[in-house]
């Protein structure tokens, strides 16, 4: 099912998805379930983790890096599984290159919908970028905040084997409203712990970004009689796998 090798041709159409560390293989699970004649290259850059924690310039640059190596392989379309990377780069690549780039976003709009005040987790970087402050703004209720969490991320990173080592009661207690939305992919593996007692929604943004690639691609794009391959690049190859053989057996 894996293979790592650049060379090997891949006999489906090809789907990129970037994410700094482990966040985006939430994402990924779901994406290639919902396209199962597309092949995947999961691009990964653990060793920089946090990405919260670093210079817009510094971000674009990582990303950037990864994207011309997608450009090669010939992409059909790619996808930033990094709030912080989406929030700062985004833009600045869709002008760079030709093939469909879908980023993820904290999913505020869905929790604005429920009418009540919500609280958003975020890296710093998410937090001060542009797009995240225009998109507070526009889905602004009275009462809801936003709580910057600089090492969460790397916390999860590192932790992802034991997550029970965290403790995410005590972040809990800077929920406020009637929704919390996780503007972090790394974030989502806490779900588990979150949901535990909790008295509100929690909103990831995962399912609708990977709709959203399912519209821009139609999920019956083309017919295959080739199996569906996953390749995995760069960054800490052999965690990655790791992860995503426990998620794609409901392990974690």
């Amino acid at each position: 099912m894996f293979d790592n090798c650049l060379v090997t041709p891949f006999k489906n159409p090809l789907i990129c998805i970037f994410d700094s560390g482990v966040g985006g293989l939430n994402l990924l699970k779901i994406c290639a379930k919902k396209l199962t004649n597309y092949d995947f290259c999961y691009f990964a850059d653990n060793f920089s983790v946090p990405y919260g924690n670093l210079r817009e310039e510094e971000v674009f640059v990582l990303v950037n890096q990864k994207f011309k190596i997608m450009q090669a392989l010939g992409c059909r379309a790619a996808v930033i599984a990094c709030n912080t990377a989406t929030a700062v780069c985004v833009e600045k690549l869709r002008k760079i290159y030709s093939f469909p780039i879908i980023g993820i976003q904290p999913a505020l709009k869905q929790a604005y919908l429920r009418g009540k005040k919500y609280t958003v987790w975020a890296t710093n970087a998410t937090v001060n970028s542009p797009s995240f402050k225009s998109l507070f703004s526009k889905y602004f209720i009275q009462g809801s905040k936003v709580v910057a969490l600089p090492d969460l991320a790397s916390e999860i990173e590192k932790n992802i084997f034991n997550l029970q080592s965290l403790n995410a009661s005590q972040l809990l207690q800077t929920v406020e409203g009637e929704s919390l939305v996780l503007g972090c992919t790394h974030y989502s593996y806490l779900l588990p712990f979150l949901k535990i007692g909790a008295n509100f929604s929690i909103f990831d943004g995962i399912v609708g970004t990977a709709d959203h690639l399912c519209t821009i691609l139609g999920r019956t794009d083309h017919f295959s009689n080739f199996k569906q391959k996953i390749t995995f690049l760069f960054g800490d190859i052999s965690k990655n796998k790791g992860v995503y053989d426990k998620l794609i057996k409901n392990q974690l």
